[in-house]
């Protein structure tokens, strides 16, 4: 038999692939990679995180397909008209997925920092981070000091959130992907996030995927 060999590149987009000091597993971290696009964004609506009802892997592929999204941030931005004309989605459908989209707003604050995908943030670290933190501001500008302070939250967890663009990494020199988040209208645990004055989808990123 062949010996298996880790891939240097990946399958998908065709892009180096990087391993993490101490981790066995390679990654992508190509933001244009259309594979690592679709497995976060089925993450970010999978029943654990944002819970969208409607939206399995194959509708995924579709609006990916017919460039209707590039990160689950685009979720967001769909109308019933974008989408009514696809494969097996008419009218009722549309009007049925959009309306669970909308739904997802009001999931919390624990919900949409596992959503993210942020490695080492599970369910469990999520609901811890979101107890202490409360707002989505209050995450965007926390140390690594402030991470490691929470119950359960070691330093590898706080780097990680830190890094993270959901934290306030700037990615692109134009928005945080936080800011793009609160242009969303996510609800935190204390109030509505007010939208951001001049956001705009064309400086949106992809805040599911940090690269640190």
């Amino acid at each position: 038999s062949v010996p298996f060999e880790m891939p240097e590149f990946c399958p998908s987009c065709g892009e180096k692939v990087y391993r993490t000091e101490g981790e066995a597993a390679v990654r992508c971290i190509n933001p244009n990679c259309k594979s690592r696009s679709l497995r976060n964004i089925i993450h970010f609506v999978s029943r654990s995180a944002m819970n969208i009802d409607n939206l399995g892997e194959s509708v995924i592929e579709q609006f990916i397909a017919n460039g209707l999204i590039k990160s689950a941030a685009d979720l967001y931005y769909l109308k019933k008209e974008d989408i009514a004309g696809l494969d097996r989605m008419g009218d009722k459908s549309a009007e049925n997925l959009i309306s669970a989209i909308d739904a997802s707003r009001s999931r919390g604050l624990e919900r949409l920092l596992y959503a993210l995908g942020v490695r080492q943030v599970g369910e469990v670290a999520a609901e811890s981070i979101a107890r202490k933190m409360r707002t989505l501001e209050a995450c965007m500008n926390a140390s690594v000091e402030d991470f490691t302070a929470i119950e359960d939250i070691g330093e590898i967890t706080a780097t990680a959130m830190r890094a993270a663009g959901c934290v306030g990494t700037v990615i692109d020199g134009s928005t945080r992907d936080s800011d793009y988040l609160i242009a969303m209208g996510f609800p935190t645990f204390v109030r509505w996030c007010s939208p951001v004055e001049g956001l705009s989808r064309s400086m949106t990123v992809d805040y599911m995927n940090p690269i640190y």
